[in-house]
């Protein structure tokens, strides 16, 4: 559940496993990007385009439902995608899909993904977990010498691993992902805290 620009990334590990069970959830979720921001020289229509990445940091909030073991919840990605996710998830393992419907920018696609996560609940409040995920991301960038023009969405897909450690509601994560068919490797820090209210 984060955002680096008007972008579609991953959703968060570990604020979909520490959900509560039969609970309305109100989440939301910091992100620094730790990883080299990338410039790239496209063409479009002829046209050389210089196209920077967006910028490094990014906050997300989200609204969640979860029954027993089902979870739905949808988020904005400010200020750039609503991002849908359905899931499975218990005390020991969680599986999520995800997409991203609404973008916004030119050449905007839609973001999709899938993740498996571990969990290991090893104190009454404390809870560490590893992740796997598959997704076709995407940022946006603009041209560097263009003030007015609309932001570019860019695709790319990733494969990316993560751990987190959680305490109640509050949780830290780490993510590592590997750009497909580019050398580009990305490395994410968040911050997550929930709110839930029993329904």
């Amino acid at each position: 559940m984060t955002l680096v620009g008007c972008s579609s990334h991953a959703p968060s590990a570990s604020m979909f496993m520490n959900s509560q069970k039969n609970s309305v959830i109100l989440g939301v979720n910091g992100m620094v990007n730790l990883g080299d921001r990338y410039d790239y020289e496209i063409e479009d229509s002829g046209d050389d385009i210089h196209f920077k990445e967006g910028g490094p940091y990014s906050v997300e909030p989200s609204l969640g439902l979860r029954g027993d073991n089902i979870f739905l919840s949808f988020s904005m990605e400010l200020y750039g995608a609503m991002r849908v996710s359905l899931g499975f998830v218990s005390n020991y393992f969680g599986s999520l899909v995800w997409l991203t419907p609404i973008t916004f920018g030119e050449n905007k696609s839609p973001g999709y993904g899938l993740m498996l996560v571990e969990q290991f609940p090893f104190a009454e409040n404390w809870k560490v977990g590893v992740s796997e995920h598959f997704a076709n991301n995407q940022y946006s960038g603009s041209e560097s010498l263009c003030l007015s023009c609309s932001p570019y969405a860019r695709d790319y897909q990733e494969l990316g691993i993560g751990t987190y450690i959680s305490y109640k509601n509050f949780s830290i994560e780490f993510r590592y992902g590997n750009e497909l068919d580019s050398p580009n490797q990305r490395y994410y820090l968040m911050a997550n805290y929930d709110w839930s209210s029993s329904i």
